[in-house]
């Protein structure tokens, strides 16, 4: 190949050499750029309850999540926090040994952890923040993928006409209705007489209306 490139003038060995290494160092460098995504989400492995966490693992993870969302305006009391994390940690160490030998599940866990703690009417409001940051990270973007990839199917040359709510609206229903069966779905449809006036009614709906709708149900269950 190089020898045809060369005879028609295209290429010499040396520009071709060149171009190829180019090509293998923006390869590795991009490798590189994807492997180190992650990088410093890692202050965040002590949820997966391998060891007990430290409190320097709990400050680590409140930094990076208040340096992150400052629109948030998230006033965390430390000494409170401190307390939290006393109780977490007394529930850890009481169970952990016993979570890891029947491999339950890390959102099992923590799970667990908050009815025990609830149980005794102990609040760890502020710690449960972290957690929630912390497992709504997905580990991959295969979620991001296959939000694209139901945005394919939905928005073609044919049906090109869906704005970006529907489109929204239609990726939320597959997402959290995809272990439903039609017949699942059906029964879970007789359950909502609201729904099933409004998929029924000719009337043109947004969300604007829906909102407005339940603001003033609400405005008038509270008169």
């Amino acid at each position: 190949m190089l020898l045809e490139l060369e005879t028609k003038n295209k290429y010499t060995k040396k520009q071709f050499i060149e171009q190829t290494n180019q090509f293998y160092d923006t390869f590795l460098l991009y490798i590189e750029k994807w492997g180190n995504s992650f990088e410093e989400l890692k202050i965040f492995r002590w949820t997966q309850l391998i060891n007990c966490p430290t409190w320097n693992d709990i400050q680590k993870s409140l930094t990076f999540i208040l340096q992150n969302n400052k629109q948030t305006g998230w006033d965390v009391d430390e000494d409170i926090l401190f307390d939290e994390y006393n109780h977490v940690v007394n529930a850890i160490n009481a169970n952990l040994k016993e979570w890891q030998n029947k491999y339950v599940c890390v959102e099992e866990s923590w799970c667990a952890i908050y009815k025990i703690l609830n149980s005794k009417s102990i609040l760890i409001n502020n710690f449960w923040n972290i957690i929630e940051y912390s497992l709504a990270m997905p580990g991959t973007n295969a979620a991001i993928e296959r939000v694209f990839s139901i945005t394919n199917v939905l928005w073609t040359d044919e049906k090109n006409r869906f704005l970006a709510p529907t489109i929204k609206s239609i990726i939320i229903l597959k997402n959290h209705f995809n272990k439903f069966s039609c017949n699942d779905f059906y029964d879970f449809l007789l359950t909502q007489p609201k729904l099933l006036n409004a998929i029924i009614s000719s009337q043109k709906y947004s969300n604007d209306t829906f909102d407005n709708k339940r603001h003033n149900e609400q405005s008038t269950s509270t008169q």
